[in-house]
């Protein structure tokens, strides 16, 4: 076996070769690379015997039984060589770290902008490097007592302090630098802080890459020309570098904070061709920049440190500020770690990664000051992140108000990653409910509405439970109850209707059998001024009138079972039952208008309004406070007349116009007689004047030959009119007016009269029972009194009469019982 050495901090370097370790078959050297610029190069060389410390004992703490360590004089020709070569690569690095430093041009003494890792690419013995590092960092005390090398071993004492050193984050371009010198050292068969072949130590590899701070480094290898067990040589590597007190101090020195690690496996020839195992550890300092980092792995032979085949190897790793609430995230590395650059203070770590097909987290807090913070996960050690439904009501209403309610998924903490969380309802028939919610990667919480289902069914109060599924999560549980609002449904909105008992139709509940009404009168305030149950129907009609005036109404069901659904939202329905005009069709006579209508319930007057049709005349009568159920309007012209009425109640609540009446306003012609000087002379038929008439229309026919019409004249402008074309008959005459309208109106009554010829009784008849009857003739034309006389059947006058100036007389004296004979004589002004 063959083992080497080498720390790099900007130094010089010593090769010497050892003696034979007897029982080795192949001869055992040993090489440290040891440079440290403040206290200038010591030489020393440690030997290990070929029964070395297995992994186990390395990470146990064991020491093996032959290690020894000898001292080498620098007096040795071989080795004052070497060290005059390296003296001069030191001074050359350490004159270009000052020129960097004068020039202001170390990058790494500046801020760098925060941002979003990608995922640490390591190989697993590269990560078990990692963590055996910062093992020694964290506790060097008790990385002593684990190796079984004091902490000051070949030191002068005091030199280390047990004190912890901050853990340090793997950076990719140091990983990739380390491990790419790593590779090139056995592809080409040297060993050197130095590339071979140019003067690129470990910062200018680094800064090749891009990386802008300070870079220190340790190298170390270890071959046998038989197969090596690879994870073994990690162990070893390590075991040997701490063993180096140089290495130990460059692997101790707390101004780092960043680090790479390259592990390569190969053959590496130095005499004879060894399966060897290079290790390169780069060392970073970057000013001002402070980590989270940590590794996820599953500890599965539970010895709490982790182990190659471990790693958790995708996910993601978040972290959230307690105090600004920014939320940094990076991916797993491939060998399960992780490095977060963060910034001072108090924040909530979370690893987000599958278990078993599920996704779990993971949480821890961490304080961030100016060092840094190691946070690992185990995910076989997982506790669940408590959570908890609230809601913002106990019960949901299946209709109306109330009807959602706000269900809110609290987690325990606000951490940086989202978390979907399956939604369980336990009665989906009752109210529907998002099936997940889903809390936002910083946020402690996050709701969804819980939405009751309105089923038409009456089923009382009825209850659900709302629980959670969420791998990493504790389950949560919450109870609701859904409150049957189930009812009938009224018109929405102010019913309006002209009607005293107005129809109130609702919609059908499925399970209902009846159902009940109630009406309050609000105008009276009057509660339950009707209330009906037991209806069969959607509908219902009640018995008694609703006066004018505002209702408020609801209904509710009734199954067969006796359950009562909720009352109805409150409908309203205001009455407005119009008045209803009566004998609108009758002519209205002697110039006065007779308005009548139907009482309405709860009417306290009466609003009516006339038009004069004829006329055009607005509003040609107006009584807004009639009391009763009528109005005469005298003295109305004959013609046509549009009639409104309405209602109001003692309220002021007024109800609409009722149908219009179109009423008609006539006059009978009066005073219509015939005149004449004489017999002789031409007689003339009169009349007196109608109000409103602008024409007459006269119609005379014959009634002694049956003639209608012999005269007719309907552009009568007068109250007379010349008989002059009419030959001596018996005549019936009538007279009737015509409106400014147009309208003609009702005739007068018929005139008989004779036209030079005697009078002719018209009654009594023949027979008679009446003893005081009335004799009535028709008039003669130019006749100026009338003579009559009653004889009995002896020709004895039992009754006369003389000068009588109309065509009617009643004797004075009572007729017994017989037979009489009447004589009329019909006298001109001359006698």
């Amino acid at each position: 076996m063959r083992e080497s050495a080498a720390d790099f901090r900007g130094c010089s370097r010593l090769r010497t070769a050892l003696p034979s370790h007897p029982g080795r078959k192949i001869p055992f050297v040993a090489a440290d690379w040891n440079c440290l610029c403040s206290i200038g190069c010591r030489p020393f060389c440690s030997l290990r015997s070929g029964n070395g410390l297995s992994r186990a004992a390395v990470k146990a703490g064991q020491r093996g039984p032959c290690e020894r360590l000898w001292r080498m004089t620098s007096g040795d020709a071989g080795m004052r060589g070497s060290f005059g070569f390296l003296s001069a690569v030191r001074s050359i690095l350490r004159r270009d770290h000052r020129r960097r430093l004068r020039s202001g041009q170390l990058t790494a003494e500046a801020l760098e902008s925060r941002q979003l890792l990608t995922a640490l690419q390591m190989t697993d013995n590269e990560q078990l490097l990692v963590e055996l590092l910062n093992r020694a960092r964290m506790d060097p005390g008790g990385e002593a007592q684990r190796l079984g090398i004091d902490l000051n071993f070949d030191l002068v004492d005091g030199t280390l302090k047990p004190d912890p050193r901050q853990p340090l984050a793997p950076q990719q371009m140091l990983i990739d630098s380390s491990g790419a010198h790593a590779q090139d050292m056995l592809d080409r068969n040297y060993f050197s802080h130095y590339t071979a072949g140019s003067k690129n130590g470990p910062q200018q590899r680094a800064e090749l890459l891009g990386y802008t701070g300070f870079v220190g480094e340790n190298l170390s290898w270890g071959g046998s020309t038989e197969p090596i067990d690879q994870l073994e040589q990690v162990y070893d590597r390590h075991l040997n570098l701490w063993r180096s007190s140089v290495h130990r101090r460059n692997l101790l020195d707390a101004g780092y904070d960043e680090l790479g690690v390259g592990v390569r496996y190969g053959q590496y020839v130095s005499g004879p061709t060894y399966n060897a195992s290079m290790v390169v550890t780069d060392f970073g300092k970057v000013s001002g920049k402070t980590y989270i980092t940590g590794v996820v792995y599953s500890d599965l032979d539970n010895d709490q440190f982790y182990d190659p085949g471990e790693a958790v190897r995708s996910g993601t790793v978040a972290a959230r500020n307690l105090t600004t609430g920014e939320v940094l995230v990076t991916d797993i590395g491939n060998s399960g770690g992780y490095a977060l650059d963060v910034s001072p203070g108090s924040w909530l770590v979370s690893a987000e990664f599958l278990m078993d097909g599920e996704i779990v987290q993971a949480v821890r807090q961490a304080e961030v000051g100016t060092l840094n913070v190691k946070v690992d996960f185990d995910s076989l050690d997982v506790t669940p992140v408590p959570l908890t439904l609230t809601s913002s009501s106990a019960v949901v209403n299946e209709r109306g108000a109330g009807n959602t309610a706000v269900v809110t998924a609290t987690r325990g903490f606000a951490i940086g990653h989202a978390v979907t969380i399956q939604l369980l309802n336990s009665n989906p028939l009752e109210a529907t409910l998002p099936t997940s919610i889903t809390i936002p990667a910083g946020e402690k919480s996050a709701s969804v509405t819980i939405q009751a289902i309105a089923d038409n069914v009456v089923d009382g109060t009825t209850s659900l439970i709302v629980s959670t599924a969420a791998s990493g999560y504790t389950p949560a549980s919450l109870k609701l109850s859904v409150a049957d609002r189930t009812a009938p449904l009224l018109p929405v909105g102010v019913q309006v209707v002209a009607t005293a008992r107005p129809k109130f139709s609702w919609t059908a509940v499925e399970s209902a059998a009846s159902y009940s009404i109630q009406i309050d009168n609000v105008t009276t305030k009057q509660a339950r001024f009707v209330v009906a149950s037991g209806i069969k129907d959607t509908f219902f009609v009640p018995q008694v009138d609703l006066g004018i005036g505002t209702y408020n109404v609801w209904v509710r069901a009734v199954t067969a079972k006796g359950l009562l659904s909720t009352w109805s939202p409150v409908a309203v329905w205001q009455t407005r039952p119009v008045p209803v005009l009566q004998n609108v069709s009758v002519p209205q006579k002697n110039n006065t208008l007779n308005i009548e209508w139907l009482s309405v319930p709860g009417a306290a007057t009466y609003d009516v309004w006339v038009d004069s049709l004829s006329t055009g005349v607005k509003q040609y009568f107006r009584n807004m406070n009639v009391i009763g159920t009528t109005v005469s309007v005298p003295r109305v012209p004959v013609g046509r007349y549009l009639v409104w009425i309405r209602a109001k109640n003692a309220a002021g609540d007024q109800t609409g116009w009722g149908v219009p009446g179109n009423m008609l306003v006539t006059y009978v012609v009066t005073g219509v007689g015939v005149r004449a000087s004489d017999f002789t002379s031409v007689s003339e038929l009169r009349w007196d004047r109608l109000q409103g008439a602008v024409a007459y229309d006269v119609w005379i026919d014959d009634r002694a030959t049956g003639e209608a019409q012999v005269l007719r004249n309907t552009k009568v402008a007068g109250t007379s009119l010349l008989l002059s074309s009419l030959k001596p008959s018996s005549y019936t005459a009538w007279v009737r007016g015509r409106d400014l309208s147009g309208i003609w109106h009702t005739w007068s009554a018929p005139l008989h009269f004779e036209f030079k010829t005697p009078a002719t009784v018209l009654r009594p008849s023949a027979m008679t029972k009446e003893r005081n009857p009335v004799f009535s003739w028709t008039a003669v034309a130019g006749v100026n009194s009338y003579q009559t006389r009653v004889l009995d059947s002896d020709d004895q006058t039992v009754a006369a009469a003389t000068a009588l100036s109309g065509t009617t007389w009643t004797p004075s004296a009572t007729l017994a019982p017989g037979d009489y004979r009447l004589w009329l004589k019909a006298i001109d002004f001359r006698g």
